[in-house]
């Protein structure tokens, strides 16, 4: 939830409070972000999904957005939405 929180506000700092793009594509719903040693136990594998979600319609729906609701809906990569984006640095992170 602390995330959800995290990234709601910046979406609200950003002056919108609709979908954003959150960096989770379909290929067993991965996280863009593929450098493992980023994540903490369990990040890697966590879902916030939307009820009833992803459900694939229309079949072109490989991307991830999160709602106004703080829930996770599956989208087409093409909507035409803000991402929420964060800068990651480390020594174990490729620039």
């Amino acid at each position: 939830m602390e995330h959800v929180e995290f990234l709601n506000s910046l979406a609200a700092t950003a002056g919108f409070s609709s979908n954003t793009w959150i960096g989770l594509y379909e290929g067993s719903w991965s996280w863009s972000l593929s450098d493992t040693s980023f994540y903490g136990p369990g990040e890697e594998e966590f879902r916030r999904w939307d009820s009833q979600q992803p459900d694939n319609s229309g079949g072109d729906k490989h991307c991830t957005k999160m709602k106004h609701n703080g829930k996770w809906d599956d989208a087409s990569c093409t909507e035409n939405i803000r991402a929420v984006c964060c800068d990651v640095r480390g020594e174990n992170i490729a620039e």
